[in-house]
């Protein structure tokens, strides 16, 4: 779980120097930034975040749209992986989305999670990508924010590859390393309980009661925006 790029960059204060640019969808807020300079210390790349209240058809388009402006005609090869743990759902997202991959142009991966294998999940990404040799590896993750208004409220799609685990254990895990072009695509699912008790202890994170049907609902929109775009 990776943290969400609009709670870590002051969007209103660097704007001219992440190339910001905005599109509304309606009710759905587009936002679109490069980051270039690795003094935002924030990983360098692409990133859209999608902003909505609610699921509807506008956040279909956007998703959508989104994801277009990083399809190329040489991606005959197009690999996804589901990151987190199926059995947790605010960790879940990665499966859920991989579930619903129906296109046949696409091959998909679901590696679970150490403490249920014994094996990083990156390794397992990291050999079959050099076995089946994609051009395009899509990471699907959960992400984590600091404001609780953000959670299941936001899509998040970058062109660096996320470091599993790292919403958690603090960027402990490796980065991975593919020899193609990467997206990730991410929704934050949980808040850590800090950031609205300073009192809480270390390592409490909350979510929604209802986020079942909500990650189902936002997984189909993610998966079908894949399937539709490649």
């Amino acid at each position: 779980m990776e943290e969400l790029l609009v709670d870590v960059i002051d969007i209103v204060q660097y704007k001219d120097i992440i190339g910001y640019k905005s599109k509304k969808y309606r009710d759905v807020l587009v936002e679109y930034m490069n980051i270039k300079d690795k003094s935002l210390d924030f990983e360098k790349g692409e990133y859209v975040s999608i902003s909505f209240n609610d699921l509807n058809l506008s956040l279909v388009d956007a998703t959508i749209d989104s994801l277009n402006k990083f399809y190329k005609k040489s991606y005959k090869k197009v690999l996804v992986c589901g990151f987190g743990n199926p059995n947790v759902i605010c960790d879940s997202l990665g499966p859920l989305v991989c579930k619903k991959i129906h296109s046949p142009r696409i091959m998909s991966i679901i590696p679970n999670v150490y403490s249920e294998t014994g094996i990083k999940s990156y390794m397992h990404l990291e050999i079959l990508a050099d076995a089946l040799k994609p051009d395009l590896v899509i990471l699907i993750d959960s992400l984590r924010t600091t404001f609780f208004n953000r959670v299941l409220k936001n899509i998040q799609i970058s062109t660096n590859a996320l470091i599993p685990g790292s919403g958690i254990y603090e960027k402990k895990n490796k980065k991975i390393k593919l020899n193609c072009d990467v997206l990730t695509i991410g929704i934050p699912t949980i808040i850590d309980g800090k950031s609205i008790n300073k009192d809480l202890p270390e390592n409490v994170y909350l979510t929604y009661k209802d986020i079942d049907s909500n990650l189902e609902y936002l997984s189909f929109i993610i998966a079908n925006s894949i399937n539709s775009v490649f």
